[in-house]
């Protein structure tokens, strides 16, 4: 005799709601990776440069409900940096860092490690040249405005003595010929910004370079720059 389908499908549903109480009802011991957040830093002054470790290890107890809670509110080890400078610091990792709801019922057996550091340094400005790479039968014979403004860790601009720009496009030139065309930054990770953000630049091509053994062929040199009227 025949079941029917209605029957069939409804014992399926409720044997999975029995296997998903089951598993919520379970209790369970995890490792979690918690990430490390730092609050309260003053972004026009500092820069953060370094948290070790980005993620700290939280093993806990607890029953499945709570691990599927976990999931839409994930635990952060937060650290306040108020008031604080250029410098490094090695601050304790604490169950007061952790942000956890009040109503989550789970048994914390270990946080580690037992300290995060955290280095800061110092943002500052400066005024550096601009290097622009360009083909080497090109020839750059001016670069506007010379030099270029730019805010970043203190650390990184100080051995820092020129900012890479690119060119926007690949020029086509004649022997001889002359060309304003637009540069912009590269990518540098630890600068916080610079201006202008493109530069124009003024490139010359002397020509093809000649076969060896040749005589090279005449080319005009490089148009001679305005004096003062």
């Amino acid at each position: 005799m025949h079941r029917p389908l209605g029957l069939i499908l409804l014992s399926f549903v409720l044997t999975f709601f029995l296997w998903i109480y089951a598993k919520t009802e379970r209790r369970y011991t995890v490792n979690l990776s918690v990430p490390v957040v730092v609050e309260d830093l003053d972004t026009t002054r500092y820069v953060l440069r370094r948290v070790d470790p980005e993620h700290v290890v939280l093993r806990v107890r607890l029953q499945g409900r709570t691990l599927m809670r976990l999931h839409w509110l994930p635990p952060r080890a937060v650290f306040s940096l108020k008031g604080r400078g250029k410098g490094t610091y090695v601050l304790p990792l604490q169950l007061e860092n952790l942000t956890l709801p009040e109503d989550m019922a789970l048994d914390i057996l270990e946080l580690r490690p037992n300290v995060v550091r955290i280095e800061l340094d110092r943002v500052v400005r400066r005024r550096l040249r601009p290097r622009v790479e360009v083909d080497s039968a090109l020839r750059v014979l001016r670069i506007e405005p010379s030099r270029v403004r730019v805010r970043g860790p203190s650390l990184e601009l100080d051995s820092l003595r020129r900012i890479p720009y690119h060119l926007t496009e690949r020029p086509q030139m004649l022997p001889g010929e002359t060309l304003q065309v637009w540069a912009i930054p590269e990518t540098l990770p630890h600068l916080r910004g610079w201006k202008p953000g493109s530069l124009r630049v003024t490139l010359w091509y002397p020509g093809p370079p000649a076969p060896p053994g040749s005589a090279p062929p005449e080319s005009p040199g490089p148009p001679a720059k305005e004096g003062p009227r």
